[in-house]
């Protein structure tokens, strides 16, 4: 027994749906599980709900598995892959006696002369290249050391813009990788200098001369004579230069300065 729930509006549009859902059968009954409710209007405010009961169709024609083809199916399966390949028996154990006679064959009548023959003279004409390349790159290095010998005789002898003389060079060349590294620019040594010249300015204090050294990570002011009688104030007065200034920098040429500062200092 099967039973189906419809709802509709009215009693009689549930069942029919009902059987049609049940596959319309012949014999089935009804239960009315709740009745629809009407306004005054006579529309439906509340569905009716009917219960559908029938028989359940069974179809007698329906195929059964037929386990005994499966059974014959998988027998024959492992058949075809127990069974062994004559085919690839055969192969291997022709491979198997070609093999074995190669090996009982006597090793008299391999051709080894001619083998040895060629790997001597492969051995003679590789060492007659290696002593060519080492003669090679022998005159070679005679040559550069002739030419190296050559040119610092002639720098010995030559000045250098009229001044110093080349074995001063090395000196020379240290000083300007110095300069090159440098992080202070001439511009920014320009700015700096006009900067601290406003500040003695505003303080009525234009008579005091000082001179600037940017040659490592920091820029030194050096005054000829002291800014403020107290020494803990003049320290703090310039302290206060050193930051200032550094903003002043950083504003105009965008940069951050790392590792770079200002420093001021007086003769006493």
């Amino acid at each position: 027994m099967k039973s189906i729930i419809c709802e509709a509006s009215s009693i009689a549009k549930a069942v029919e749906q009902g059987w049609q859902k049940a596959g319309m059968p012949q014999n089935f009954s009804i239960k009315v599980l709740e009745k629809e409710e009407k306004n005054f209007i006579g529309m439906t405010k509340k569905p009716a709900k009917v219960a559908i009961f029938f028989e359940e169709k069974f179809d007698s024609q329906r195929k059964k598995p037929d386990f005994k083809d499966n059974r014959d199916s998988r027998d024959n399966r492992d058949k075809k892959y127990n069974t062994p390949d004559k085919s690839k028996y055969e192969k291997d154990k022709s491979f198997h006696e070609n093999l074995k006679n190669l090996q009982e064959s006597p090793s008299k009548n391999l051709p080894q002369k001619p083998q040895q023959q060629m790997s001597v003279r492969q051995f003679d004409k590789t060492s007659t290249q290696a002593q060519n390349t080492t003669a090679n790159y022998k005159s070679q290095q005679e040559l550069r050391q002739a030419k190296t010998q050559t040119t610092a005789g002639q720098s010995k002898t030559q000045p250098i813009a009229g001044k110093t003389q080349t074995f001063n060079n090395t000196q020379i060349s240290e000083q300007e990788k110095t300069v090159r590294k440098s992080p202070w620019t001439d511009q920014m040594v320009i700015d700096a200098s006009k900067w601290v010249e406003g500040m003695l300015i505003k303080m009525n204090l234009q008579d005091i001369k000082f001179t600037v050294d940017a040659s490592s990570n920091n820029i030194r002011f050096h005054f000829d004579r002291a800014l403020v009688e107290n020494k803990n104030e003049q320290k703090e007065l310039f302290r206060n230069f050193a930051f200032l200034l550094m903003q002043t920098l950083r504003y105009k040429f965008k940069k951050q300065f790392k590792n770079l500062k200002a420093v001021f200092t007086c003769s006493i």
